[in-house]
């Protein structure tokens, strides 16, 4: 509820500069690439195999991704640090 709210807020230079968005943004597309790799893992590799190589050889991307994503949140905290305010009002 709450990155659903985040995400149509009004004020879209905010959401940019918040981590928490970040950090959950990268989770959620993580996540949602985690669930067909790990729970259908032996279903696909026997039925489909092409898919099960797809989401095998895209979830690196979605690593980096991910981690791409954590950086760019804490230097958006480093950026709050210096001006003086947090992301949590």
């Amino acid at each position: 509820m709450w990155y659903y709210s985040k995400l149509f807020s009004v004020n879209r230079e905010e959401i940019f500069n918040d981590p928490n968005f970040w950090i959950s943004s990268g989770l959620l597309l993580w996540s949602c690439f985690g669930i067909f790799r790990c729970l259908p893992m032996y279903y696909l590799y026997n039925n489909d195999q092409e898919f099960s190589n797809f989401i095998k050889s895209n979830f690196d991307v979605v690593n980096i991704i991910l981690y791409l994503s954590i950086f760019i949140s804490l230097s958006k905290y480093e950026y709050s640090f210096k001006r003086g305010t947090t992301s949590n009002h």
